[in-house]
């Protein structure tokens, strides 16, 4: 739990600061909670080099892929799907969806169509 507040807080503040809005800024931290091959890679050195034991390994490894399976859930929770209306799409069924993403330069209005 401290991995995830503690890197979502971190990217979510900084993309206050970068002028992000609340809601732009907790789409992009939800997508930074993933720590994957970095984790990996750091975790590995420090059992070569003596640093970790095999318990302190086991919790790294388990607190990795934890943050790695909960990531795109997250994200399919913040990255909410907007119904796509026929005037956004000529021709197209109205069923598609289209995700709502960040845009750095103001509020989200990129939208990949579903």
């Amino acid at each position: 739990m401290v991995a995830i507040t503690g890197k979502f807080l971190g990217a979510c503040l900084g993309a206050r600061l970068g002028k992000f809005t609340w809601r732009e800024a907790v789409q992009l931290a939800t997508g930074m909670i993933s720590r994957g091959e970095v984790g990996f890679i750091v975790a590995s050195i420090g059992l070569r080099e003596g640093l970790l034991d095999n318990l302190s390994i086991s919790a790294i490894i388990v607190a990795i892929l934890i943050c790695d399976l909960l990531t795109p859930i997250l994200l399919k929770a913040v990255l909410r799907k907007l119904p796509v209306e026929k005037a956004d799409q000529p021709g197209s069924s109205a069923s598609k969806e289209r995700y709502d993403l960040p845009n750095p330069d103001g509020p989200a209005r990129n939208h990949l169509s579903g």
